[in-house]
């Protein structure tokens, strides 16, 4: 059986990237979460959001956990000037490395919208990689890459519900239309079960994905645990932060 590198990252800050951290130590597990300074984003799909977390919230987070940059305002980069996504990049580590006291490793553009400009504007603001949002990825090259996917994104699956009881017929496809036809299956966490059997079969590495607003929003919690735990009862697991993926040889 393959050795597994197994990481996640959470997006956006919310005050629940608290639970999800407190949820990761319980089985030994790592997570980066993505951290902007500004968070404007409170009704719509981000109504559970609650709070953007404090500097000292951050502080506690980067003990246990990694924390990259995510921007200043959670801006679409790719939808700005490029003087002011610059600004956006280097204010992000400016910001974290202020609140913790070491630059950041990793950052992840918001939406997952970036281009050649705006990842070369990365690396010269001191980050050494970046976490995209590009799926199913379960093989890390063996060279030292800047670039780090995903494997699974931890939600609704396979249609986005507004609650518990109600489906969200504007996004109602999101899901679906992040996967082909013959990747489907009945919920996220069979799908992440089926990926992650594939990286032990296939691969070297897996890469969760999520934001811990829609896990409160979508009541996915106890599938979240139910599926840490399905990950901690293999041999040959080792978890890591998005950084020290890229830095394993």
């Amino acid at each position: 059986m393959n050795k597994i590198l197994f990481t996640t990252s959470w997006d956006d800050g919310s005050v629940l990237d608290l639970k999800v951290a407190d949820l990761l130590a319980r089985y030994g597990i790592k997570g980066t979460f993505y951290v902007p300074e500004k968070f404007a984003g409170r009704t719509g799909k981000y109504s559970a959001y609650n709070r953007r977390l404090t500097e000292e919230e951050i502080r506690s987070l980067a003990v246990s956990h990694e924390v990259g940059g995510h921007s200043l305002t959670h801006s679409r980069l790719t939808e700005i000037s490029p003087e002011e996504a610059k600004s956006e990049i280097t204010g992000s580590q400016e910001f974290l490395q202020k609140i913790t006291g070491s630059p950041a490793k990793i950052f992840a553009f918001p939406g997952g919208k970036s281009n050649e400009f705006l990842t070369k504007v990365v690396r010269e603001s001191g980050f050494m990689g970046v976490r995209t949002t590009k799926k199913l990825s379960i093989q890390k090259a063996k060279e030292k890459k800047f670039l780090m996917d995903v494997t699974i994104i931890c939600q609704p699956f396979p249609l986005r519900w507004l609650d518990s009881n109600n489906l969200y017929w504007r996004r109602i496809l999101d899901p679906m239309r992040a996967y082909t036809p013959k990747q489907w299956s009945l919920s996220w966490q069979s799908l992440a079960r089926k990926w992650f059997k594939k990286a032990l079969a296939e691969g070297n590495y897996f890469h969760l994905y999520g934001h811990s607003w829609e896990l409160e929003k979508y009541e996915m919690w106890s599938e979240l645990e139910s599926f840490l735990k399905f990950v901690r009862e293999h041999q040959n697991i080792v978890c890591l932060s998005n950084s020290e993926v890229l830095e394993w040889e």
